[in-house]
This record gives structure tokens, C-alpha cells and sequence, in this order.
């Protein structure tokens, strides 16, 4: 008897000690769109949590996309803040050619989805993770001593 009740507390010690605690400090999204990449984007976006239903979610991304002239697509970006993000809502849109490869395509939609997460995440705090990067403006160079065949 004595063997049953430390067997059945270690199992029971292993399965509480083993539960997943719940990180509340990371924004948690519902990610609805049908041609994206899903499984790349949760792979690459990092401080969130992808969640199955929308009401469990802190913001609800909403893609819709149309095929453009240019044999590519434009999308658009509805991010919906839910639960204490009811006041953040906007859109972002931007749009792709038909030259762009998947992966183009894929990385394009995973930076404009970090774009539109920048505002939630700095409402919630968690922005210790998050980095910007903005390319700097190359030089003017200032060569007036091209050979002008005007110039006698």
C-alpha cells in the first residue's frame, strides 16, 4: 500500500510541477488570415502568444488580400485590440508585385505584422525584446569636378 501511495504522489508531484504557467506579460494574438504563412510567423514572432480563439486573444489581426494589377497582392492589416487594447485599432496595407518570391512575400508580411504589434506591446511594457532598426540616409557627394564638355 505504501508503494501505491508514493508512486501515485510522485505522479502526481510530476504532473503539477510540469504544468505550463501562463506568461502574462506577452501579448497574445489571434492571427486571422487564409494565404499567410501561419507556421512561419509563429516561428518568427517572438514575444507574443498565439492563441486558437479570437476571444481569448489581446488582438485580433484580421488580413484581407485582393490580387493586384501587377500579379501580386495588396493586403491589409486590421489589428483589433481586444480586452484592455479596446482603444488601439488601426490599419496597415501595403502591397506586393508578382516578382517578389514566397519568401519575399512572407518575411514583407511578418515585418508589417511587427510593425502593427509595436503599439501593443509598448502599451502592455514588454518592449525590453523588441529592437528597431532604420536604414540611414546615404550621402549626397557634392562632385563638381565632372568633366562637363560645356565647360571651357
Amino acid at each position: 500500500m505504501l508503494k501505491h501511495w508514493l508512486f501515485a504522489s510522485f505522479f502526481l508531484s510530476f504532473f503539477l510541477g510540469s504544468t505550463q504557467v501562463n506568461v502574462t506579460e506577452q501579448v497574445s494574438i489571434f492571427l486571422d488570415c487564409r494565404v499567410c504563412d501561419n507556421e512561419f510567423i509563429r516561428q518568427n514572432l517572438g514575444n507574443t502568444q498565439f492563441v486558437r480563439d479570437q476571444f481569448l486573444g489581446d488582438v485580433h489581426i484580421l488580413v484581407v488580400t485582393q490580387r493586384n494589377g501587377s500579379g501580386g497582392r495588396s493586403y491589409e492589416m486590421d489589428f483589433i485590440g481586444k480586452k484592455t487594447f479596446e482603444t488601439i485599432n488601426y490599419k496597415l496595407a501595403f502591397s506586393t508585385d508578382g516578382n517578389m518570391t514566397r519568401d519575399e512575400v512572407r518575411i514583407r508580411v511578418l515585418e508589417y505584422i511587427k510593425i502593427g504589434l509595436v503599439r501593443y506591446w509598448i502599451a502592455n511594457g514588454t518592449i525590453d525584446d523588441v529592437s528597431v532598426s532604420v536604414p540611414i540616409p546615404a550621402e549626397k557627394s557634392n562632385d563638381e569636378d565632372d568633366d562637363d564638355p560645356w565647360n571651357y
